[in-house]
C-alpha cells in the first residue's frame, strides 16, 4: 500500500465501524460456558462448606504451659481427634476446633491432665498461662 493509498485523518469522519453480527448459536455455547465456569467454581471453592457439615462453627484455642516457677514446659496437648507439642516457649494453639463442651488433655510422660474447655465459635479461646506441678 503506498503513501498514496492510505486512510488519512480527513477521511476518519467517513469510516463506518464494521457491524459484526452475533449469533444466537455463539451466545447460546458463551452463556453456557459461562455457568459451566462459575458452577465449578462454587463447587471447587464453596465444595468444602456446602455438605453436612456446614451448620457447624469452629474457634480456636490457645494458651502456654509454665511450672509455678514460670519456666516454660514441654508437652503434649490433646483436644478431640488433634495434638500437638507445645513451643519452646510452652505455648500452643488450636486454630480450627468445633465448637462446644470438650477437654484439652496435656500429657507429660505418663501423666494426663485434663482441663474442661467450652470453645466459642469464631473466636480463639486464651487459656493463658495454664500452671503444671
Amino acid at each position: 500500500m503506498g503513501l498514496q493509498e492510505s486512510p488519512s485523518f480527513d477521511d476518519l469522519g467517513k469510516m463506518e465501524p464494521e457491524k459484526k453480527r452475533i449469533s444466537s448459536r455463539g451466545l447460546r455455547r458463551g452463556l453456557i460456558l459461562a455457568i459451566a465456569l462459575l458452577g465449578a467454581a462454587l463447587l471447587f471453592f464453596g465444595g468444602t462448606r456446602l455438605g453436612s457439615g456446614a451448620d457447624t462453627q469452629y474457634g480456636g484455642l490457645d494458651g502456654c504451659l509454665v511450672s509455678s516457677a514460670g519456666d516454660p514446659i514441654i508437652a503434649e496437648v490433646l483436644y478431640a481427634d488433634q495434638s500437638r507439642e507445645t513451643y519452646e516457649d510452652g505455648c500452643f494453639f488450636f486454630p480450627y476446633l468445633p465448637s462446644g463442651k470438650g477437654e484439652l488433655t496435656v500429657r507429660r510422660g505418663t501423666e494426663d491432665l485434663i482441663y474442661p474447655v467450652k470453645i466459642i465459635a469464631k473466636q480463639a479461646v486464651m487459656l493463658g498461662e495454664v500452671v503444671i506441678d
